[in-house]
């Protein structure tokens, strides 16, 4: 998976997710997030115990979502008996335990085909591949690709933040504002930094640059592009509701 094209990658995931949208039908969401997990762990280079991290707590959401369908199904299914609606009818049909799963699986569709981009594609190729692909200007690339990575020291400059007010006697919670306002103050002065940093490395957008690593869209990218919304397509047209 890491050999595909990290732009179209996105594309035929984020295309897959928006077909997804319009589709009901359970089975076809389990394979989606089968299909996903299979991919990850079969054909792919990603850690295994990230994957496993990533998932407890996602499955523990969907199984929230799994039981407020489930509940939310039985009061609609006794509501309905009591008013003696037409509506009883489709409801015994379906049933709560439809419900339940029709709400958690095409949540659990998308946490397949989100964790396959996620876990296989490196930020440094996906940005490669929008300047070399979606043709974005350098400067602009390489802006996303810091503050990527400047993300964990922002954590760790709040967290020092906080013990700063602290070593002055001043009481502060993890909701108060007083250590978010100096991390920022911080952050901006790392922006201008880096700025200054990225134009003297001739980082302006313009005139032609080289690169170490060159990325490009090869026949299987293709495939990969095409086939992945076909067969949800296909799924959401042959497989039972």
């Amino acid at each position: 998976m890491e050999r595909i094209n990290p732009l179209a990658k996105m594309l035929a995931i984020l295309i897959a997710a928006v077909l997804l949208t319009f589709n009901h039908r359970i089975l076809l969401n389990f394979l989606m997030f089968a299909g996903g997990m299979i991919l990850i762990l079969f054909f792919s280079q990603a850690e295994k115990k990230r994957l496993l991290k990533l998932l407890i707590p996602m499955l523990i959401v969907i199984s929230a979502l799994f039981m407020a369908g489930y509940l939310n199904s039985s009061q609609t299914m006794n509501m309905n008996y009591a008013i003696g609606t037409k509506h009883v009818e489709n409801v015994v049909t379906s049933g709560p335990v439809y419900t339940g799963l029709q709400l958690s699986s095409r949540v659990l569709a998308y946490i397949g085909i989100g964790l396959l981009f996620a876990l296989t594609t490196p930020p440094e190729d996906f940005i490669m591949s929008l300047m070399h692909q979606a043709h974005v200007k350098p400067k602009f690339s390489y802006g996303i690709l810091a503050a990527f990575h400047l993300m964990p020291e922002i954590g760790e400059e709040l967290e020092a933040a906080r013990l700063a007010y602290r070593v002055q006697g001043i009481s502060v919670g993890r909701l108060s504002l007083k250590p978010v306002f100096a991390a920022l103050v911080n952050c901006i002065r790392w922006s201008e930094n880096l700025a200054m940093a990225m134009e003297s490395k001739g980082f302006d957008g313009d005139g032609a640059r080289t690169f170490a690593r060159e990325f490009h869209v090869h026949w299987y990218d293709v495939v990969f592009l095409i086939l992945l919304p076909t067969l949800v397509l296909i799924g959401m047209n042959m497989l039972p509701v």
